[in-house]
């Protein structure tokens, strides 16, 4: 009986050698197929950090170049030539060495790029000056991303009735926003799972209990259309003045004459565009009620 235990215990040491084995493997080959792709899609020029034949310091395996778009305190806003990302890279040991807006430069750091957005490099070895004007053409809204201000911009509501809206939008910025030309509404409804009643989670080995409130009594939703015209054929954009557009929307053909109720209305493109928030409540008398529109970004 003792022998076969023992026989058992044998196997049962021999399977788990061999698991932690193949784990080990797959976790070499995926590193591996990470600096595969670290090394063909994202850097322009890089240094192989599967070699130990390099005589580098930790923190200097990888190469970046980007172009400096500011220049802070003790970092440098950046964008990588590569794929046109931005990141910001913390200074060196030896600091700012006269960099400035335009450069092209080397970053040599320790491959991690901390998914923030921008993101951010913080952990640097070295960065070389390559040239003190770059050739490479910055994308507009990279520029308008640095260099332009939502402070900048100023939303007037010039009439509001049921069947449309007019905006006035003001850019003082040199590098003026985009500004969509498609809208869509969401009406406040009653929440069919509302329950008015909250309750209290059980605690277990991993947790302690909880309340949970109850749900809210009304929610938006999306206001159904009356037809499949586009809203953005609906929708004429007049310039004012090199500063001022104006948008004169008329919804009565998408959605017609909004009954009374409240709305949220938005004015949107998708990532590309700089989004208008209207938040508004009609009343059986047709009266209109309305929060200032907003920005949203």
């Amino acid at each position: 009986m003792k022998k076969d235990l023992k026989v058992i215990m044998i196997i049962l040491i021999i399977i788990m050698l061999i698991l932690v084995a193949a784990v080990s493997l797959h976790y070499i080959q995926k590193q591996e197929k990470n600096i595969e792709n670290l090394e063909s899609d994202n850097y322009e020029n890089i240094t192989s950090i599967k070699s130990n034949n390099y005589n580098i310091p930790e923190n200097m395996k990888v190469k970046l170049k980007a172009v400096v778009l500011k220049v802070d305190e003790k970092s440098l806003l950046v964008m990588e030539i590569k794929n046109n990302s931005l990141d910001y890279v913390s200074f060196a040991k030896e600091g700012d060495i006269g960099f400035k807006e335009g450069q092209e430069i080397l970053v040599y750091f320790d491959g991690i790029i901390l998914s923030s957005y921008p993101g951010q490099i913080t952990e640097v070895g070295k960065i070389e000056i390559l040239k003190e004007e770059s050739d490479v053409e910055i994308p507009e809204e990279v520029l308008r991303y640095c260099y332009s201000s939502y402070n900048n911009i100023k939303i007037e509501l010039t009439k509001l009735t049921k069947d449309g809206i007019t905006l006035e939008i003001t850019d003082t910025n040199e590098l003026k926003y985009i500004y969509a030309d498609t809208y869509k509404f969401e009406k406040q409804v009653e929440n069919e799972n509302y329950t008015g009643v909250g309750y209290k989670t059980e605690a277990t080995e991993t947790s302690t209990s909880a309340y949970i409130a109850p749900s809210p009594k009304y929610v938006f939703k999306d206001l159904e259309k009356i037809s499949d015209i586009d809203t953005k054929d609906t929708v004429e954009t007049n310039k004012l003045s090199d500063e001022c557009i104006e948008k004169r929307i008329d919804w009565t053909p998408v959605y017609g004459n909004l009954e009374p109720g409240k709305y949220e209305f938005k004015l949107t493109n998708g990532s590309d565009s700089t989004d208008i928030f209207l938040l508004f409540t009609i009343d059986e008398n047709g009266d209109i009620v309305y929060d200032e529109p907003t920005l949203l970004y």
